[in-house]
C-alpha cells in the first residue's frame, strides 16, 4: 500500500456475500479509499473460499466419557504382536 502517514486507513472493507466457493479476491478487485494504491507487482490473493473441512465426531460412552480412537486401539494391537 502507498500512500501518506495522514492517510493510511483504519480498515478496507471488502465485501464477499456474492462469493461461491472456489472464488478469490485478488488486490487488484479492492478499491482503495482515498489516494491510495496498492504497490504489488504480483496481483496476490487476498480472499479465496474454500469448502469447509470435514468435522471430527468425539464419541462418548453412558457416562459421558470419550471412546478410545481407532487409532489407540490400532497401536494396542501392534504391541501385542511384538
Amino acid at each position: 500500500m502507498l500512500c501518506f502517514p495522514l492517510e493510511i486507513p483504519e480498515s478496507i472493507e471488502v465485501d464477499v456475500t456474492d462469493l461461491n466457493i472456489g472464488d478469490s479476491i485478488h488486490v487488484e478487485d479492492i478499491s482503495m479509499p482515498g489516494n491510495v494504491e496498492h504497490t504489488a507487482d504480483i496481483n496476490y490473493t487476498v480472499v479465496a473460499v474454500l469448502s469447509p473441512a470435514a468435522e471430527e465426531v468425539v464419541e462418548e460412552d453412558e457416562d459421558g466419557e470419550e471412546l478410545e480412537g481407532e487409532e489407540e486401539s490400532a497401536e494396542g494391537d501392534e504391541s501385542q504382536d511384538g
